[in-house]
C-alpha cells in the first residue's frame, strides 16, 4: 500500500498572481469596459406537455423527452406542477426556436404540447 505510506501534498498558496496580456497601461480603470449579458440569454420560453393523473407518469414523460431531446433540452429546467386537474410536466428556460422544435417533435408522436412564452 504505497498510498498509505506516501506524504500528503503541500498546501496551496493563498497568493493569487494576476497578469495582463498585451501591452499598454492598465493603470487607468476608466479605460476598461465591462460587458455582460442576461443569464438566460433569451431563454424565456417553455413547453407544457399536457396533464397526467399521476406524478410518476408526468416525471416519466419528462425524463423520456429530455433523453430524446438531446442538446435542445440539455439546459432546460424540468418541473411537474401539481394542479387541481392533474400533474402538468413542463420544460422551461428554452429559446423560442427550441420550444417550438420540442413541441413539433411531441406533436409528431401524438403527444400533447403547448409552447408558453415570456
Amino acid at each position: 500500500m504505497a498510498l498509505v505510506a506516501s506524504t500528503p501534498p503541500a498546501p496551496r498558496s493563498d497568493t493569487v498572481i494576476l497578469a495582463a496580456m498585451g501591452e499598454g497601461d492598465l493603470s487607468n480603470p476608466a479605460a476598461l469596459e465591462i460587458v455582460s449579458r442576461a443569464q438566460n440569454s433569451g431563454r424565456n420560453w417553455g413547453v407544457v406537455l399536457g396533464l397526467y393523473r399521476s406524478k410518476a407518469e408526468a416525471d416519466e414523460l419528462l425524463l423520456q423527452t429530455a433523453l430524446q431531446g438531446g442538446d435542445i433540452l440539455e439546459n432546460a429546467n424540468r418541473h411537474v406542477a401539481d394542479t387541481i386537474r392533474g400533474f402538468q410536466p413542463s420544460f422551461a428556460n428554452l429559446t423560442k426556436a427550441n420550444a417550438e422544435l420540442t413541441c413539433e417533435r411531441m406533436l409528431a408522436k401524438q403527444q400533447d404540447c403547448r409552447v408558453v412564452g415570456p
